[in-house]
């Protein structure tokens, strides 16, 4: 069936002359409700038209009963009259939109909704009789409440359409900030910051309550000692703002925890690790682990280690199941000799997951002697004098380097070879001769439907990737003499699929370059996208989808077929324009002529003309 509205469905009709249908299938609402709606409608008015039959007796209101009592309530310079109804004299189109009466209303824009919600809680109002009123979720009103906090400057910003919700959201981050707010605001506004160093520039070396020094500080000990913190509205995220008050927190407690295990374990040195989440290299080059010595269990030890980790398989094992079968297993393992105990120590570190951890134990070289503990653990021993200082070894190394710097710097093909073997094998960074690193840009929209035709992606780029890791081979001299027999053009095909990859959107400094190679290259985003609803219309607000109809098809915004199109419903508006750029019987069925489509076939959003 369809159901959309004739041309001219929309009627104003004095509020004394409507009534309620029988089709109208919504109960009886309770009276508390329709005193909030009241309050809603006086002070936003009527943001929606109501939905209407025709009948003998007049028109009577199919969807929009709870709007109509409260609009009969309202008094006084609060009444509003005539109403805005969208009508029909079809009984089966009007039980159909009894059913759907979202077909017909207008989305309202988040400003209007942020400072209707914000005036009807000044009025006393919880978030759960707003929602009612305007028939939202708790959840939506409360984060449009969230954003009334903005300063004045923003709240404008997101009205005038120059910056989007989520960007207001974004700047909840700094509310307690307001001058770092109207900073990035204005950078914002002046296009001086690429959209990845927003959060950054609003965070301004705050810390996420993820750090690993923060979680396991803990926030309420955080706020307990001062620390001020900022809790953003939308997402699951917490920021810190003194790291140093975290960082004297973090390295107490990690103190503590040194000296409760250098207290039971009797450890030659217990070391914190304060820079890092890991025990690393350099704190273990002098030294050689040590291990336990194991322990030959019981039979019945043995017995009852099987029974658990067979119901520890089975998913069956309690939690006193498994403390037990931890210390069987702990058992097992045996213990450290004294005299390594007396020798060796271990460090203490926090792992990025924000745990408390135990190294392994080392112990010293031969010919080295522990003699004390301190920030660098092992590093404080007494040693023989090595042959060659370890600055001097270093030294040698950059000579090797120059060297072979040198001999390249001469040999451009082969370093093209270098270059596109790396990373056409992905090879992980600490394996590869050169020190670059490439970075795959985004090109695949979120909103992107892989069935939809809309786009048009190229094989060479959606399955080249520039992700590093993959083992590198066990002899890369014969691997990277394979690359080469296989040429040049393979070579050069190798570059420039994962060169393009990085290419990044020209702005700011680029853009004269950008321009320069759009002309050069003489690029068509057509070719690549036609504009369509999933990534485009269905994310335009309503007056823009006019003002989008009004240049595709030519027509005066006051020519009637504009008027029809912009008394709607966004779903309406946009399937409509979603079917003038992909469907040509759209296009005949509506007489349009050859420059018509001809400006419809090379049509872009204006959000990306010129860009390239």
């Amino acid at each position: 069936m369809n159901i959309q509205a004739p041309i001219d469905a929309v009627r104003w009709i004095p509020l004394a002359e409507l009534k309620i249908s029988p089709l109208n299938t919504r109960a009886e609402p309770p009276e508390a409700e329709i005193d909030q709606l009241t309050d809603s409608l006086r002070v936003s008015g009527l943001l929606t038209n109501l939905i209407g039959l025709e009948t003998e007796t007049g028109v009577e209101i199919v969807a929009g009963g709870r709007r109509l009592r409260g609009l009969n309530k309202l008094t006084g310079d609060d009444v509003i009259d005539p109403i805005p109804v969208l009508v029909t004299d079809d009984p089966a189109t009007a039980q159909a939109w009894a059913g759907a009466e979202t077909h017909a209303r207008v989305d309202h824009h988040p400003a209007d909704e942020i400072r209707a919600y914000a005036a009807m809680a000044n009025l006393g109002r919880t978030p759960e009789d707003i929602a009612r009123a305007f028939a939202k979720p708790v959840r939506h009103v409360r984060g449009r409440l969230a954003l009334a906090a903005l300063p004045a400057s923003a709240l404008m910003a997101l009205r005038e359409n120059k910056i989007g919700i989520d960007m207001a959201k974004a700047l909840t981050q700094s509310l307690d900030d307001t001058a770092r707010l109207e900073r990035v605001l204005q950078a914002v506004l002046n296009d001086e910051l690429a959209s990845w160093q927003i959060a950054n520039a609003l965070r301004d070396g705050r810390i996420e309550a993820t750090d690993r020094r923060a979680v396991f500080v803990g926030l309420e000990t955080y706020r307990v000692e001062g620390g001020a913190l900022t809790e953003n509205l939308f997402e699951d995220e917490t920021l810190l703002h003194d790291e140093d008050l975290l960082d004297k927190l973090f390295r107490h407690k990690l103190d503590l925890a040194v000296e409760t295990e250098a207290e039971k374990s009797g450890w030659a040195f217990v070391e914190p690790i304060y820079d890092l989440g890991h025990l690393d290299y350099r704190r273990t080059e002098r030294a050689e682990r040590i291990y336990r010595v194991p322990v030959e269990l019981p039979e019945a030890d043995q017995d009852e280690w099987e029974r658990l980790e067979e119901m520890e398989e089975a998913g069956v094992l309690s939690d006193e199941g498994h403390a037990a079968l931890e210390a069987i297993r702990t058992r097992a393992e045996g213990d450290y000799e004294l005299e390594d105990i007396e020798a060796a120590g271990v460090w203490v570190y926090v792992n990025e997951k924000g745990e408390l951890k135990v190294s392994d134990a080392f112990r010293p070289k031969a010919g080295k002697t522990a003699t004390g503990a301190n920030a660098d653990g092992i590093e404080k021993t007494t040693t023989s004098q090595p042959p060659v200082a370890q600055a001097a070894i270093e030294d040698l190394h950059r000579i090797q380097t120059l060297a072979l710097q040198t001999a390249l710097v001469d040999k451009p093909e082969l370093l093209l070879d270098l270059l596109a073997y790396q990373v056409e094998a992905q090879m992980p960074n600490y394996a590869a001769l050169l020190a670059v690193t490439l970075s795959d840009q985004s090109i695949i929209p979120e909103k992107h439907d892989a069935a939809d035709s809309a786009l048009i992606l190229d094989k060479r780029l959606t399955e080249t990737s520039n992700a590093t890791g993959k083992l590198a081979p066990t002899d890369m001299a014969a691997d990277f003499a394979a690359f080469r027999a296989k040429g040049k053009k393979h070579r050069n095909t190798v570059l420039a699929q994962h060169l393009a990859r990085t290419v990044q959107r020209p702005q700011h400094i680029t853009a004269t370059l950008g321009a320069m190679l759009a002309e050069d290259l003489s690029i068509d985003i057509r070719k690549t996208w036609t504009p369509d609803a999933p990534i485009y219309f269905s994310r335009c607000s309503q007056s823009h989808l006019v003002d989008h109809y009004v240049e595709l098809t030519g027509h005066n915004r006051d020519d009637e077929r504009v008027q029809a199109f912009a008394a709607q419903g966004k779903g309406h508006k946009v399937k409509d324009l979603h079917g003038l750029l992909h469907d040509l019987s759209v296009r005949e069925a509506m007489g349009l002529s050859r420059a018509d489509n001809a400006r419809i076939d090379s049509w872009l959003p204006p959000e990306i003309r010129g860009d390239l």
